[in-house]
């Protein structure tokens, strides 16, 4: 996991690799996907056939998130300079972000930039759901799963950060 995480934050100015930034990044993922799926599974019909949903990545970004990022006023330019480091056109963001890494990683932190206020420190796990579910607008919660996604997200960044 550090290595895409590093390669997507490589990609962008250095005062956005917090640890607090980390934290957010692995929790989300943790909540959205597991870190098990790049594509979201719907459901499976009958034996080995799969239904797929929209989202993508680790972070189950959909098209109005990706496009979310594009657009908006305090991601835009990152965004854009993002998709020009790894050669990626605009238009194709959305299925690159399903099996780039790096560009995923750099999108789910520009999601993350543009929140007002900021990042949730370890103890506070009901700002932190507070800002997932603001920024991500997950269509099924579970904030019953989020109290040790957010605590395994902030041990994962602790520990990469030598702590």
């Amino acid at each position: 996991m550090k290595s895409f995480i590093d390669r997507g934050l490589s990609l962008l100015p250095h005062d956005m690799d917090i640890l607090p930034a980390r934290a957010m990044m692995y929790s989300t993922a943790f909540q959205e996907s597991g870190f098990q799926k790049r594509r979201q599974v719907v459901k499976f019909k009958d034996v080995g056939k799969i239904v797929y949903g929209q989202a993508r990545s680790f972070w189950q970004f959909e098209t109005s998130g990706v496009r979310g990022v594009l657009e908006h006023h305090s991601s835009s330019y990152h965004a854009r300079l993002v998709l020009s480091l790894l050669y990626i056109n605009k238009d194709n963001a959305f299925e690159a972000i399903a099996y780039s890494d790096a560009l995923a990683s750099a999108f789910a932190r520009l999601l993350l930039w543009q929140y007002p206020d900021p990042l949730p420190d370890e103890n506070n796990p009901d700002e932190g759901w507070k800002q997932y579910n603001s920024l991500w607008k997950p269509g099924k919660p579970r904030p019953e799963a989020w109290p040790d996604n957010f605590k395994r997200g902030w041990e994962l960044a602790i520990i990469e950060n030598g702590g």
